[in-house]
């Protein structure tokens, strides 16, 4: 039977043991699951109110130890002690 499956007709044929595997930077674990960090945005600058809004972003968390994958941290402003604030967020 045929692969219908268009996404992998598109990827090229690769040796992926040649390449490296991505590592937990806090415990070296290799499996990480998908998780959502919410972000507060403003509804002024998003042109709808004063109110503001949660905006899911997801990332990848390590399944040993919880830790979000570094690249993620970075990519979107996160420190490992993020400053807490009130929140009026509308879900």
């Amino acid at each position: 039977m045929e692969d219908l499956n268009l996404q992998n007709a598109q990827m090229p044929k690769i040796d992926i043991k040649k390449y490296p595997t991505y590592k937990c930077h806090k415990c070296g674990g290799q499996l990480f699951e998908h998780a959502c960090i919410l972000k507060e945005i403003s509804g002024l600058e998003l042109g709808m109110g004063t109110e503001s809004f949660a905006y899911p972003l997801e990332v990848l968390v390590c399944k040993s130890c919880g830790e979000i994958l570094k690249d993620h941290q970075e990519e979107l402003g996160l420190s490992e002690k993020e400053e807490k604030k009130e929140s009026n967020l509308i879900l």
